[in-house]
């Protein structure tokens, strides 16, 4: 699809950034129309048309500076007539679009696989790459040794996520590997325990799991013709694993385009028989995040190179600012994160507003001599003046047998504010 698109606008990360307009467009209106018979197609046609819609502005643009008068009605037919397939012909001298083939080629092997995954995903140059291998490993300057080689890139890729987590003050006590379901077999006893159960069955070269027996629209393919499985047989195993260890209950964090494995996870492990809940496990959406700096769009594009990490968000705010605005806003709702409201000194601010309360608050806590831990602890003096103050205000006064007057109260009022000022 990205290279298709890639044909049209000659621009890889336009490309993308093309395809993910026509995912968010799916998102959007496909839980109101419903899922199209060829998903595929839809996302292509509807990305198509946003290209060639750019590609027309594009030259119309083009013809009113230059005054020229070419004919719009044979420009748009030539447009529109433009073929994919046109794609595989045309070389557009851009090694990273080469590169987006070849790591994904069903040619080369796993580990060389997952080290090209490390230029499109990690953000990282062949040469950095390169160079932190041979740092690590210099007897291996050929690149030969290939279980090596996986090894560093999956330690690589690990140590990006670690230093990002660590940015962001989160720990995980413990890491899953999903290569360790395929390693340990998990998988394959898996699906042979869904064949058993009659959950399964041979089609067209595929084995196909009934997940409209548990309310799908239709059933869905588990292992591919060639043999590999899909994305959601794992996940299956896992939270088998899961469950043996004893969790009861699971929360799994999900990007949104990852919805439609909900439905076909929660089947798999239903058809299983394991006495496991219709509703395990749990899930929580996630949209996808648009940065803004200085009242533009930040543009992101992996495989363009132009990425924005988490850690680099970081730097940019602080991490009390892109916490805070990450909860702004449900999981499953569009946020915007603006870069230059994260940062600025004003009650605009939302994360400076709550900041300025907070040190307020410890200012008060230090005048009245309570530490931040014992007025977390219960009732402090601060709760005991104030509640002194308003059972005086209640019982004093004419009729209430005391002799206390307003300038009386008032004073207290003033007392007390100044030992909080």
């Amino acid at each position: 699809m990205i290279a298709g698109l890639a044909h049209i606008v000659r621009d890889v990360g336009l490309a993308e950034e093309l395809a993910q307009d026509a995912l968010v467009a799916a998102l959007e209106q496909w839980p109101v129309s419903g899922i199209p018979a060829k998903p595929s197609a839809w996302l292509m046609g509807t990305a198509k048309h946003r290209a060639i819609d750019l590609l027309r502005r594009r030259k119309s643009l083009e013809r009113k500076h230059q005054e020229l008068g070419h004919d719009l009605a044979g420009e748009q037919k030539e447009l529109a007539e433009r073929d994919f397939d046109a794609a595989l012909e045309d070389d557009m001298g851009d090694d990273l679009l080469r590169l987006i083939f070849v790591a994904c080629h069903p040619v080369l092997s796993t580990e060389a696989r997952v080290a090209l995954t490390l230029r499109l995903l990690g953000g990282l140059t062949t040469e950095e790459i390169a160079r932190a291998y041979l740092t690590e490993h210099p007897a291996d300057d050929a690149g030969d040794d290939r279980d090596t080689i996986r090894s560093f890139a999956v330690a690589t890729m690990r140590r990006e996520q670690d230093a990002d987590l660590s940015a962001f003050g989160v720990r995980f006590d413990q890491y899953f590997l999903e290569s360790s379901l395929y390693s340990d077999g998990l998988v394959d006893k898996t699906v042979r325990a869904l064949i058993a159960a009659g959950r399964a069955y041979e089609q067209d070269g595929a084995l196909w799991l009934k997940t409209t027996d548990y309310g799908d629209d239709k059933d869905r393919v588990m292992r591919k013709s060639d043999g590999s499985y899909t994305y959601f047989v794992p996940d299956i195993a896992y939270h088998v694993t899961k469950w043996e260890r004893g969790f009861r209950r699971a929360i799994t964090e999900l990007g949104a385009d990852h919805a439609g494995s909900l439905s076909r996870v929660r089947a798999g492990l239903q058809a299983l028989d394991l006495g496991i809940p219709a509703g395990y496990p749990e899930y929580v959406l996630h949209q996808m995040v648009l940065v803004m700096r200085s009242g533009e769009e930040v543009k992101l594009s992996k495989r363009a190179g132009t990425t924005l990490t988490l850690r680099e968000l970081i730097d940019e705010v602080g991490r009390d600012a892109v916490r805070f605005f990450f909860l702004l806003r449900k999981s499953d709702s569009q946020l915007t994160f603006d870069i230059d409201l994260a940062r600025a000194q004003s009650e605009e601010n939302p994360v400076y507003y709550v900041q300025y309360a907070h040190a307020r608050v410890c200012s008060v806590l230090e005048k009245a001599g309570i530490s931040p831990e014992g007025a977390a602890d219960g009732p402090t003096n601060v709760v005991t003046i104030e509640t002194d103050l308003a059972g005086r205000l209640v019982f004093s006064g004419p009729g209430a047998g005391g002799d206390a007057t307003a300038s009386a109260i008032l004073g207290d009022v003033i007392a007390i504010a100044r030992t909080m000022r």
